[in-house]
């Protein structure tokens, strides 16, 4: 009798190991991912805070792109960074916005060309990344397709 309840409790916490090592595993993915996330808002935070300072200073975007020779450029990302850097170089004589880059080709409203990561791209002095989070691995993605910099917003806004 006593045998059977040993084994029994040894099943029970073998059970127990197996399930609290999965609730674990999940545990530290969604943390993970929170920190990730967390991340990503906080560079996102620290972009737009720069952006205004230099704003509020009389910069321009385009100035960036002026010093550097940069006359036609893509920019790849069109969410919320990505359409501000449109409409502030489209007020721009001096830098051509040739086509948006995005995976969503869904917001053509903007009378602007956008093409998907695995179209052709065209010739442009150099291509702006928005999603700043995700540079690496875009400018890896980009890097075999086109033959021009590839650049971060923060190259633009930090220098």
């Amino acid at each position: 009798m006593i045998s059977i309840v040993i084994m029994v409790f040894g099943i029970i916490c073998v059970l127990l190991l197996v399930a609290l090592s999965t609730i674990m595993k999940d545990l530290h993915k969604s943390i993970f991912k929170y920190k990730d996330e967390c991340m990503k808002m906080q560079e996102f935070y620290d972009v737009l805070v720069r952006w205004v300072q230099l704003h509020n200073k009389g910069t321009s975007i385009a100035d960036y792109f002026i010093s550097h020779n940069y006359k036609k450029i893509a920019i790849y990302g069109f969410k919320e960074l990505g359409e501000c850097m449109f409409y502030e170089l489209s007020k721009s004589d001096s830098v051509t916005v040739s086509y948006v880059i995005d995976r969503s080709i869904k917001n053509s409203a903007q009378h602007i060309k956008i093409v998907a990561p695995d179209d052709e791209l065209g010739d442009v002095d150099a291509i702006v990344v928005t999603a700043i989070h995700y540079y690496g691995d875009i400018c890896d993605s980009l890097t075999h397709k086109i033959d021009c910099p590839i650049i971060s917003i923060e190259d633009v806004l930090f220098g």
